[in-house]
Formats: C-alpha cells, structure tokens, sequence
C-alpha cells in the first residue's frame, strides 16, 4: 500500500472480512497507511451493496479458494478484478480481460496491478464491462436455468 500511494496518493482500501483482523491493523500501523485504510469487518446486504457501489477495484489476494462468490458479486457490479491463481478463480477472471491474476503471496505484482486499475480510467471501465459481460453470460442464473434446461432436454431426448 505505501508504494501504491506514492503513485495513486487518493488510493483508499476498505477492508471487509473478519480474519485476522488484528495483524492487518497492526501492519498498517507499521506501514503508516492507516489513513488510506478502513476495516469494514463483516459485510452483509444494504452495506456490501453501497461498499461495492462505491468502489472502483475489487482485490482478493487468496492463497486458497475454491469459487469465491464474493468475485462474481463484485464482477456483476462492473467492478474489475485482482486476483489470485488458486481454485477456481481462474474460471471466473481471465487474467488481463475481467482484471489481473497473480500468484498468491506475489506483493509486487499486486502492486503494480493495483497502480496500473488505479491510474487507467478507461482500463477500469473496459474490464468492468467485461467482468459484467462474464457474469451475464457464464454464471448468472439465467444462463445456469438454460444450461439445466438444455441438459434435461439432451438427457430426456435420448
């Protein structure tokens, strides 16, 4: 986050979640970024929807997930995306369309993704429309009802 700043000094981080929460407060103190960064802890209905409303990027650095619904929350909010290789998430986000993927734990490829979201308006927009796009077309519950659909169909047609 400090490097991130020196280039984008109107960065903020919300934080949401309930994990560890102590040692991410104190690392940053440690960095002295608590200006930029707010702990939102659990987020649920009206407040997830306002924080998703109002952000620009959303990041989920995993080490381990399986299919983070939290992801396809953000991408049907036009929201582009940062992160990781583990799990499912590459199904969902493909890495310089919908947003960047990064190998867990590589701090310096977060961080340069998070500059260049932060400092390119139009790639913002480009990969939350196709981050929308993705949703619409490859997981929302229109397209599973029809996916369903046709697979009973195949299945009672044989």
């Amino acid at each position: 986050m400090p490097e991130v700043l020196r280039h984008c000094p109107s960065m903020r981080l919300q934080i949401g979640g309930k994990g560890e929460i102590e040692r991410a407060q104190d690392l940053v103190r440690e960095l002295g970024v608590g200006d930029a960064v707010e702990f939102c802890g659990w987020v649920v209905g009206d407040e997830k929807r306002a924080l998703l409303r109002g952000a620009s990027i959303y990041v989920l650095p995993s080490y381990n997930e399986g299919l983070p619904m939290s992801i396809l929350e953000a991408m049907s909010w036009k929201l582009p995306i940062i992160s990781t290789t583990v799990g499912g998430i590459p199904e969902l986000v493909r890495d310089r369309e919908e947003g960047f993927l990064i190998n867990p734990g590589d701090v310096e490829a977060l961080t340069r993704a998070l500059i260049k979201l932060a400092s390119d308006t139009s790639l913002r927009q480009s990969m939350g429309q196709k981050a929308l796009r993705r949703v619409e077309q490859g997981f929302s519950s229109v397209y599973v009802s029809r996916s369903i659909d046709e697979l009973y169909s195949a299945i009672i047609d044989k």
